[in-house]
Order: C-alpha cells, then structure tokens, then sequence
C-alpha cells in the first residue's frame, strides 16, 4: 500500500535536468549515472534527486522500472550521501553486506513518459575505528515520486581503504576485470543482456538451480573494475530464476512481481569459480494463504554459500486484449 508524506521546500527545489559526476556513485560511464542532485533534509537525512531512464537496457522493453534498477539508485544514492554529507573519503571501497528493499505495490514504479524521476530521502551514520577512519555505514532509505512512498529500503556497508583493498582481495586471488574506458556495448545475442543464468534444473524438493552468466565485458553490471561477481548479477540471476519457477505455476493471465527482496553477501563471489542461483519456494503448498509467495534463494561457489537472500513476489492479474 503506498503512503503519502508532505513535500518540503527543499525536496520541491531538487534538480533533474544533470548528473552528479561519475566519480561520487562509483560509475564509469556517464550514462549510467542516476544521482542528479541533493538538498538537505531534517538533521539526519539528505533528499537526492534520482532519475532512472525507461530506455535503460535493464528494463528489458517493461513499463516498470526494473528491481535491479532501483536497487542501483539506492546505492548510487548511498555512495553520494557518504562522499559529500559524511566526508568518507572519495578512494574507498564500498563493500555491502546487506540490503533490503520493499516495494509499495506491484504498479508503484510505472513510467512517467520516458524516465521515472524521483526523490531519495536517505539517513546514514557512520561507525568508525578509533584512529577516526570510517569501517561501516548503515543506512535507510525511501523512494518517493508524486509524495507517496513507492520504495523502502536499508542497508549495511563496509568501507575498506584503497590501500587495504588488494590485500584482502589477493587472498582469493581474485584480478581486477580492468579497462582503460567502459566496457563498450555488446550485441544481445552475445551479452546475455537478458538471460544471466543457463538450463535452470529441477533439483528436487521444491528447488530449482541455475548456472549464473557472468559476461566480464557486461556494459551495465561491469561498468567499473571489479574483481568479483557484483551484487547487481546475482540480484537478477535469482530473480530470473524465481520468475521460471513461478512461472510453472501460474496461467497464462498471470504474472509475478517483486514485493520485496533481501539480500545478506556472506563473502565475495569470485570471478575464477562458476557460481550457480538455487531457489526454493517456502510454502509450496500454499497452505499459509495470501496473495504473495515467498522464496529462499541462494548462490554458492562450491560448497560455499556466498549470498542468501528471499524474494516475495505478489500475483497479478494481468488482462488480455480479445
């Protein structure tokens, strides 16, 4: 259900005619960029502007904008907050452990024309050793368009200095996936742009598994260097692969949309390990009644178990033209 709140002068005043520079959301390509601008809120919070355009390659020809989508505003947003309103140094590297999103309603991120601009009201507070570097950031979050409340989230994020960065990552062994200039576009017959995991298998009592994609020339989800399997892939791996397993169950007049996702990294998914998305549903009987279904999700590396995570989708009714 979506609630309203009152518009401040401050939020009536954000911006969306530019972005924010590249380098305060830790994004390399210009396009790629949602922060477009920031006011001061109540002590405590920030309002950033954000604004996530309906040809954006995630969206994959939907009305909506994509999960994976906001789930990128969010962190851009919260990357922003900690850079300009919480001084973290600009050459930090943001490593989340959790984060959860819940969504209004199936139709609360719908497109207004050709973008979906909206305003981020964040609160963040920083835990930091006692030689005064900051090592944790928390932070909530609420996605407003039109005063009402479409998205709620919060987060959990540790901050490793530059220096310290290839020293805990060597122990993996892991290299970084670099480039002089962003990844350049690929055809999406070879991008895996919409299919990110292979031949989902039925494994027996009620769980499904997949192979996960991981193309390292991605345009999207490796728009900077990374050396590791980034949060945004495994977010769609699963969601991809709930959406099959839901879908043998629904009619032809039906379809699943995302309630609410949360997601906890246990530990890096390396780039030099296949990994694979494995879902149950948690109620396959659906004796606990309701109109959403809940969903237990992993991905794992071997025997590991890298991120956990459980996805709640709601059934909706979808017409069809005669």
């Amino acid at each position: 259900m979506r609630r309203h709140v009152a518009v401040s002068k401050e939020e009536a005043t954000l911006q969306f005619d530019r972005t924010v520079s590249r380098d305060l959301v830790h994004r390399r390509a210009i396009a790629e960029v949602f922060v477009t601008d920031s006011a001061p809120g109540p002590p405590g919070r920030t309002f950033v502007g954000v604004q996530i355009p309906r040809g954006h390659r995630m969206n994959r020809g939907s009305g909506r904008a994509a999960a994976v989508l906001v789930l990128e505003a969010l962190r851009q947003a919260s990357i922003y907050v900690a850079h300009t309103e919480l001084s973290v140094p600009a050459d930090m590297v943001f490593v989340f452990s959790r984060m959860d999103l819940r969504f209004a309603d199936a139709a609360s991120l719908d497109f207004q024309g050709n973008q979906l601009s909206s305003m981020i009201d964040l609160s963040a507070e920083l835990e930091s050793l006692p030689n005064g570097r900051p090592r944790r950031m928390v932070f909530a979050a609420r996605l407003i368009v039109d005063d009402q409340i479409l998205v709620e989230a919060d987060g959990d994020v540790s901050l490793v200095t530059k220096e310290a960065w290839p020293l805990l990552r060597a122990r993996a062994g892991a290299e970084l996936t670099d480039a002089d200039e962003p990844p350049s576009a690929l055809p999406i017959s070879e991008s895996s742009i919409a299919d990110v995991i292979r031949s989902p298998e039925d494994a027996g009592g009620h769980r499904f598994e997949a192979r996960v994609l991981v193309d390292d020339q991605h345009p999207f989800y490796f728009d900077h260097p990374l050396d590791h399997i980034p949060a945004a892939l495994q977010v769609d791996a699963l969601d991809e692969l709930c959406i099959h397993v839901l879908s043998r169950r629904a009619t032809s007049c039906e379809m699943f949309t995302l309630r609410s996702l949360r997601m906890d990294f246990r530990g890096f998914a390396e780039l030099s390990s296949p990994a694979f998305a494995s879902v149950r549903i948690e109620d396959p009987s659906g004796t606990s009644g309701g109109d959403a279904t809940t969903l237990i999700a992993e991905i794992r590396q071997g025997k590991s178990v890298v991120t956990m995570a459980t996805l709640e989708y709601a059934l909706e009714q979808v017409s069809v033209d005669a």
